[in-house]
Protein backbone atom coordinates (compact mmCIF):
# COMPACT_ATOMS: atom_id res chain seq x y z
CA UNK A 1 0.00 0.00 0.00
CA UNK A 2 1.15 3.50 -0.64
CA UNK A 3 -0.01 6.80 0.75
CA UNK A 4 0.02 10.38 -0.44
CA UNK A 5 2.78 11.88 1.71
CA UNK A 6 1.36 15.37 1.12
CA UNK A 7 -1.61 14.37 3.29
CA UNK A 8 0.60 13.10 6.14
CA UNK A 9 1.39 15.43 9.03
CA UNK A 10 3.87 14.21 11.62
CA UNK A 11 3.61 15.39 15.21
CA UNK A 12 5.58 14.75 18.37
CA UNK A 13 7.16 11.40 19.29
CA UNK A 14 5.33 9.48 22.02
CA UNK A 15 7.20 6.16 22.24
CA UNK A 16 10.54 4.61 21.37
CA UNK A 17 11.60 1.02 20.93
CA UNK A 18 14.67 -0.93 19.88
CA UNK A 19 14.11 -0.26 16.18
CA UNK A 20 12.68 3.24 16.05
CA UNK A 21 10.23 5.85 17.31
CA UNK A 22 6.46 6.29 17.18
CA UNK A 23 5.01 9.69 16.39
CA UNK A 24 1.52 11.10 16.61
CA UNK A 25 0.23 12.40 13.33
CA UNK A 26 -2.67 12.86 10.99
CA UNK A 27 -3.36 11.48 7.55
CA UNK A 28 -6.11 13.02 5.51
CA UNK A 29 -7.56 14.49 8.71
CA UNK A 30 -7.53 11.19 10.64
CA UNK A 31 -5.36 10.54 13.72
CA UNK A 32 -2.57 8.05 12.98
CA UNK A 33 0.57 6.63 14.54
CA UNK A 34 3.74 6.94 12.45
CA UNK A 35 6.63 4.54 13.01
CA UNK A 36 10.07 5.65 11.85
CA UNK A 37 12.52 2.75 11.74
CA UNK A 38 16.20 3.23 12.47
CA UNK A 39 18.10 0.66 10.45
CA UNK A 40 21.28 -0.49 12.20
CA UNK A 41 24.02 0.17 9.61
CA UNK A 42 26.81 -1.72 11.41
CA UNK A 43 24.85 -4.90 12.21
CA UNK A 44 23.53 -6.67 9.07
CA UNK A 45 22.00 -9.53 11.09
CA UNK A 46 20.03 -7.10 13.26
CA UNK A 47 18.97 -5.13 10.17
CA UNK A 48 17.67 -8.32 8.54
CA UNK A 49 15.78 -9.33 11.70
CA UNK A 50 14.25 -5.86 11.91
CA UNK A 51 13.11 -6.03 8.28
CA UNK A 52 11.56 -9.49 8.81
CA UNK A 53 9.71 -8.32 11.92
CA UNK A 54 8.45 -5.23 10.09
CA UNK A 55 7.18 -7.37 7.20
CA UNK A 56 5.35 -9.55 9.73
CA UNK A 57 3.80 -6.44 11.29
CA UNK A 58 2.59 -5.30 7.87
CA UNK A 59 1.07 -8.73 7.19
CA UNK A 60 -0.77 -8.69 10.52
CA UNK A 61 -1.85 -5.10 9.94
CA UNK A 62 -3.24 -5.96 6.50
CA UNK A 63 -5.19 -8.87 8.00
CA UNK A 64 -6.63 -6.64 10.72
CA UNK A 65 -7.50 -3.98 8.18
CA UNK A 66 -9.49 -6.56 6.20
CA UNK A 67 -11.48 -7.40 9.35
CA UNK A 68 -12.02 -3.81 10.49
CA UNK A 69 -12.23 -1.44 7.55
CA UNK A 70 -11.62 1.52 9.86
CA UNK A 71 -7.96 0.48 10.22
CA UNK A 72 -5.46 1.48 7.56
CA UNK A 73 -1.80 0.56 7.40
CA UNK A 74 0.90 1.57 4.99
CA UNK A 75 4.62 1.75 4.64
CA UNK A 76 6.96 3.91 2.64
Amino acid sequence: WTIDLRKLNMGEPFAQGAFGKLYRGTYNGEDVAIKILERPENDPAKAQLMEQQFQQLLSISEFLSNINHDLYFSSC
